[in-house]
């Protein structure tokens, strides 16, 4: 079997089955028809809108006879109660119209087993006993006082056949005996607003359901004995609840459907209040009937004129799609986890006690274990973790108060803010400073300083046209060999100096072996050189050291190696620049040899060397165009993982140089956030500071928002409007100078306990000498 439906020509107020289940009946303002049930289909039989059409044919609510197939009983908008014969040879199926309800019938229903019974609840209040056999009301059970109202809904006691139930608008449901009409046996308040339905339980004697415009269905528990009712259970819907009906053979489960926006029908778990056991969504408008085939399959019809046959199989389970995993965090840090873990072996233990399965009772005792047909059981668990540190808040408001963002010049800020930032542990962000120093800083404001010797022993810079690796080793070798040949040592003699113990024989060889060793650096692939040009200085300084024993302040070296030289900051590997494309190299300059212009054509030597000329030509070694989206995802980055303080304080401290990467929609929620933080830790000054910062329009407007301040005379204690120290209602000054009493046009000081004050100037000479008010109110003041 499978889920069918049929469509009626109009929309549909009302469902009822007969005793048998074989045939439906459809029932609203323009439909009045009678459909067989067959398998998988429906078939229309008869429709009993025929004949000359009035307003008894707008039916409002149908019922079907429970123990006569052929009756049939409407309620209608006009007041009237309509019995139809099936078996009536003519057309036109009418059987008796009573019309003592002057309002719309709401409900009409039949008793369990007298077949001649019929009751009305219409909106006037007061509901109405027929007996069918003849045409005329028998008995009214009148309003009851304050708690009348339009009745909703009528039900017999299937368990107790002389009792039947009322729901009324007020929110009462009452418990009435037909056999006495002169008072209500029992009457609660069971809503907060209308009760639009109520069903008895079929097997339990004592469950009452009921449903309202307070979006919840409540379970109650009717104590004959005592004559009261008690809630057992609530169900909470998301919507105000039209109908419901108990599903038969199933003790926990019930059916609902919304009287507006959810077009679903529920079936409930009344041990689960929150999430439906089963949700059919086959109706494109609100469901308005219920009718149970068997546990398995129901029919509903809806304001769309459709009928559905529903199968169990085919409906939805929210609650097997549900995730049994909970995370939240507090504002502090603390997390709560909750998890629910299945215990189906539980769950079957508990439910062979319950369904009275044991083996020591009769076969036909007992029941068949129903696990399958209702909510597995979980063992849920709740997790509580404390953060025992929360430094959030001092790093937090630490950077905020000493992050330099303006000012200075750009690899200053940086490395200011990664001092900050490892001061406060904060590693990572530290480490991000720099390489945005990196990559944004120019190459040659990275470069130590380079220095070679003269012939005269003494150091001098390079001229910044020359500051290359290859000028400072060449320059430095031909200056060194110029030295030697043109300034030979004034004293030459074949004996042994008497401070280095060298004859002159030996010098000349060492003076040889110096030079062939300068041209073998000089040839030498500068990749495969692994001197830096001060080590390079340094180790022709150690066999050279004769050259400075010209110097007078020159003194004998206490150790056999230099120290090497300060390791500083080198600018990005040599890879990253070797792949780009470059212009034509301009001609080298006369004074360099043929190995120094060669030596310009090494990316890394290159990249040290490039003069004035040729940077202005060389713009792809601005490395922020290559790592412009590197540094918009690691905003985007810190953004996500919550430190906004980052992301802002970057973007800030970049400013043009990141400018059009990131969207402005992206800036601005991030400029909002940091901004609520520093408000939310009493940052204000900061706070406005980073607004002044931003070059958003939008947040530049921020500190331009609510800026009026609204006074009043405190005379008349009419608002200003015009003029801020006087009073354009009584014309008479607004808080003059305590002192002069002459209006306050500048500065204004006042004191917070008495509201007086005056001119800065003559406050600040009162208060040297005196303690209370010039006024003469009596308060010590105190300025501040």
């Amino acid at each position: 079997m499978t889920t069918t439906s049929v469509q009626v020509d109009s929309g549909i107020n009302a469902i009822s089955t007969n005793r048998d289940k074989t045939l439906v009946a459809a029932a609203g303002r323009l439909v009045f028809k009678v459909y067989s049930i067959e398998e998988g289909s429906f078939r229309e039989q008869q429709d009993l809108r025929v004949g000359r059409i009035n307003l008894n044919y707008s039916c409002n609510d149908v019922v079907w006879n429970p123990v006569k197939d052929e009756l049939l009983a409407t309620g209608a908008t006009n007041g009237a109660v309509v019995t139809w014969n099936l078996n009536i040879q003519r057309g036109n199926k009418m059987d008796r119209v009573f019309t003592d309800n002057k309002r719309t019938v709401n409900k009409v229903c039949f008793h369990p087993s007298e077949w001649y019974m019929l009751l009305s609840g219409s909106s006037g209040g007061a509901i109405k006993y027929f007996d069918i056999r003849n045409e005329k009301c028998d008995m009214t059970f009148p309003a009851n006082g304050s708690s009348s109202g339009s009745i909703r809904d009528i039900q017999f006691n299937p368990h107790q056949l002389f009792m039947f139930a009322a729901a009324t608008d007020n929110g009462y449901v009452q418990f009435w005996d037909y056999r006495r009409s002169d008072r209500v046996l029992l009457q609660e308040l069971v809503h907060q607003e209308i009760v639009f339905s109520l069903d008895w339980h079929p097997d339990e004697r004592q469950w009452l359901a009921t449903s309202g415009r307070d979006k919840t269905i409540k379970i109650w528990h009717w104590e004959s004995h005592e004559w009261r009712l008690r809630i057992d259970y609530t169900l909470y819907h998301i919507q105000s609840v039209r109908k419901v009906k108990w599903r038969p053979q199933r003790k926990y489960h019930i059916a609902s459907c919304s009287q507006v926006d959810d077009n679903a029908v529920s079936v409930w778990d009344v041990r689960r209040p929150y999430v439906p056991f089963a949700v059919f969504e086959e109706h494109k408008e609100a469901p308005t009937g219920i009718e149970w085939y068997d546990q398995n399959v129901f029919l509903t019809s809806g304001k769309d004129g459709n009928i559905f046959q529903h199968v169990f199989k085919d409906a939805k389970k929210p609650a097997e799609t549900s995730n049994p995993v909970g995370l939240s965090m507090s504002l502090h840090g603390d997390i709560f986890h909750t998890s629910a873990l299945s215990g189906k072996n539980t769950h079957q233990r508990g439910s062979i006690s319950n369904d009275i399965t044991s083996v020591k009772r009769p076969m036909f005792f007992r029941r068949t274990d129903r696990t399958t047909d209702s909510f597995p059981a979980y063992e849920s668990t709740l997790v509580y973790y404390e953060l025992k540190e929360d430094r959030f808040s001092e790093w937090f408001c630490a950077s905020a108060k000493e992050y330099q963002l303006t000012g200075k010049p750009f690899g200053e800020l940086c490395e200011e803010n990664a001092k900050i930032a490892e001061g406060l542990g904060r590693h990572q962000v530290a480490q991000t400073w720099h390489l945005l120093r990196l990559f944004f800083v120019d190459v040659s404001q990275l470069m130590p300083k380079v220095y070679s010797k003269q012939s005269s022993g003494g150091s001098a810079e390079v001229p910044s046209s020359q500051t290359s690796t290859e000028v400072d080793r060449d320059s430095a070798n031909i200056h060194r060999e110029g030295s030697m040949d043109q300034n030979p040592p004034t004293e030459v003699s074949h004996a042994p100096d008497s401070t280095t113990g060298v004859t002159d024989e030996e010098s000349d060889s060492e003076l040889d072996k110096n030079k062939r060793r300068n041209k073998m650096l000089a040839e030498m692939d500068p990749i495969e050189n692994p001197f830096t040009i001060e080590d390079e200085e340094n180790y022709v300084g150690e066999y050279n050291w004769w050259e400075n024993a010209a110097n007078e302040n020159w003194h004998l070296p206490t150790e056999g190696f230099s120290h090497r030289h300060e390791i500083t900051d080198r600018p990005p590997t040599p890879d990253t620049l070797h792949d780009r494309s470059r212009p034509s190299t301009p001609p080298p300059k006369p004074e360099l040899d043929q190995n120094l212009q060669a030596s310009h054509n090494h990316p890394l030597l290159a990249s040290h060397a490039i003069d004035q000329a040729i940077t202005k030509h060389r713009s792809e070694f601005n490395l922020s165009i290559k790592y412009r989206p590197l540094i918009k995802e690691m905003l985007a980055y810190y953004a996500d993982a919550g430190d906004v303080q980052m992301s802002v304080s970057a973007y800030i401290v970049l400013g043009d140089k990141i400018k059009g990467e990131i969207p402005s929609e992206t800036i601005e929620h991030w400029f909002i956030s940091y901004i609520e933080l520093l408000n939310r830790f009493k940052l204000w000054t900061l706070a406005n500071e980073v607004i002044k910062c931003s070059d958003h329009p939008n947040i530049q407007m921020l500190n331009q928002q609510s800026t009026t301040i609204y006074t009043n005379c405190n005379n008349c204690e009419k608002g200003i409007e015009k003029h801020a120290w006087a009073c354009s209602k009584c014309s008479k000054l607004t808080n003059p100078c305590s002192i002069c009493h002459l209006p306050v046009k500048g500065l204004y000081s006042w004191c917070q306990g008495c509201s007086h004050g005056g001119h800065i100037g003559h406050m600040k000479e009162w208060f040297s000498n005196n303690t209370k008010c010039p006024t003469g109110c009596g308060h010590e003041c105190e300025l501040r």
